[in-house]
């Protein structure tokens, strides 16, 4: 690797051989290191700081991923690790409704998804009747407006991660919790969003965004999130919306480079930045592997299929990620790629892989030599998102990325 740079990855120690590397990943072993992460998330330290934003780096996403753990098989106090869950998500939102500053029409960065794993844990009390309320006045006031001003449409700040809402509480309650006629409201002010900027800018595919002025490609900022939402709402797109979507998907298809990674950014286009590349849930071949999977259920034709073996091709070679063991630029977050891959097509080897990399960033080597994350306990870049992960291993079938689910039905 290039002396300018710190490595992005750790070689894959079960590379040439993941049948035998996942035959070491027992089920007591996840049951041991799932308890081994819950256990360090209810011993932690409290930091004010994890009450700044949403559920991505703030104690709600700590929360949810403690409800995540309760349905999971493991031993554990089910009875504790919910109070502690319920005691830390209300502190988020107090501290939400005292700070009005605070960005309610965001998902995963804002007040959003705090009220959203709050409806999930106290799904028939008054408050979530509320809250509910608000979620549906958001979706109407983000649909007739533009109230961010730098990148409206993306998920994690914009308005696909209102859909994203919308399919996290769908899965857990009523069809009818949200309103379809909010939903599609949204979704057609994405797609007029989106053509109306391809063409002030002259790109030569039909749907185009920007956050802050860039053009991402990536699932947390940019296009393939943005596509990935859309087509989970295929139901609301009239033909020549949908005929929209495909084409950009194709597009993005067409710039996936040959080792199978897809650029950060438009402006890159067929830049191969060798070992400085992005293979993160948030840029690069990890997120792609999301939407090409909704993309195939949506058409069934397996170009898509292609393109996201492709991509976890270069995974499986770069993505024991070195900025720790989290779901956006970790580790977990690689392997998330292989168990919705697994979910989709059911084929072992893809399990395979996802265990092979929940040993490798669990060993002693991985923990020596792993950079630590910012915020060590969070949902996206730490440990909770780790122990979704290791949950949803233990039971594959019901595989789903936090907070940002795949309707696979």
């Amino acid at each position: 690797m290039s002396s300018k740079w710190l490595p992005r990855y750790m070689e894959n120690p079960f590379q040439k051989n993941p049948k035998k590397g996942a035959q070491s990943v027992a089920k007591t072993w996840l049951e041991n290191e799932a308890g081994q992460l819950l256990k360090k998330i209810m011993n932690r330290s409290s930091d004010d700081d994890d009450l700044h934003g949403g559920a991505y780096t703030g104690e709600a996403g700590i929360a949810y991923a403690l409800l995540r753990a309760s349905s999971s098989s493991f031993n554990h106090s089910r009875e504790e690790s919910m109070k502690y869950g319920r005691r830390i998500l209300m502190r988020h939102l107090e501290a939400v409704r005292k700070n009005k500053s605070n960005r309610e029409t965001c998902y995963l960065l804002g007040s959003l998804s705090i009220y959203v794993v709050y409806i999930l844990y106290e799904k028939t009390s008054e408050r979530s009747k509320q809250l509910i309320d608000r979620i549906i006045e958001i979706g109407h006031l983000i649909a007739s407006s533009d109230v961010l001003g730098n990148g409206d449409d993306e998920l994690l700040a914009g308005r696909v991660g209102f859909l994203a809402a919308v399919i996290t509480l769908r899965q857990h309650m009523d069809h009818g919790v949200i309103p379809d006629v909010c939903v599609g409201n949204v979704v057609n002010k994405v797609i007029a969003s989106g053509r109306s900027y391809a063409t002030s800018k002259q790109f030569k595919v039909p749907l185009m965004y920007h956050y802050h002025g860039r053009h991402y490609l990536g699932a947390a900022h940019g296009l393939m999130g943005i596509l990935q939402m859309l087509l989970c709402f295929v139901e609301f797109l009239d033909e020549e919306a949908k005929s929209d979507v495909l084409k950009t998907v194709d597009w993005i298809v067409s710039l996936q480079l040959k080792n199978g990674n897809i650029p950060a950014k438009v402006e890159e286009g067929g830049l191969d930045r060798g070992e400085n590349e992005l293979v993160h849930w948030c840029h690069g071949a990890t997120g792609a592997v999301h939407l090409m999977v909704v993309a195939y259920l949506r058409t069934c034709n397996e170009k898509y299929l292609k393109s996201a073996d492709a991509a976890l091709n270069l995974i499986w070679q770069k993505g024991i990620l070195m900025k720790g063991p989290g779901i956006c630029h970790g580790a977990a977050g690689s392997g998330y790629a292989f168990l919705l891959f697994h979910r989709l097509t059911n084929e072992q080897r893809y399990l395979d892989c996802a265990r092979c990399i929940a040993k490798a960033f669990c060993s002693e080597d991985f923990r020596r030599r792993a950079r630590t994350p910012d915020r060590p306990y969070s949902l996206f870049e730490g440990i909770s998102g780790t122990l979704c992960f290791m949950c949803d291993l233990l039971e594959p079938h019901k595989t789903q990325f936090p907070l940002v689910p795949i309707p696979f039905s």
